[in-house]
């Protein structure tokens, strides 16, 4: 059975530009990654955070700094946008 948590689906929630906006190297450093997100992921945390608030184009725009909780969140996006 397919878990949306799984090694495949956080590697597909990687993009391009996420080396430079969380000064990261993706290629050298992917199964790390892939294995934190994983363990953040089966861990269960209460909520996301820290929030950064930014304005751009008159618009209050939220992101997360935690490299970990991006991917999950961006999972989870996915998920739910598959499902509704």
């Amino acid at each position: 059975m397919h878990s949306p948590m799984d090694v495949k689906a956080i590697a597909g929630a990687f993009r391009a530009g996420d080396s430079r906006r969380f000064g990261i190297d993706l290629k050298k450093d992917r199964d790390a990654i892939i294995s934190a997100a994983t363990t953040t992921a089966t861990a269960g945390f209460q909520a996301f955070g820290p929030v950064e608030k930014t304005v751009v184009k008159g618009r209050i725009c939220s992101s997360l700094n935690d490299y970990s909780q991006t991917l999950i969140l961006r999972i989870v996006a996915k998920f739910i946008a598959r499902r509704f």
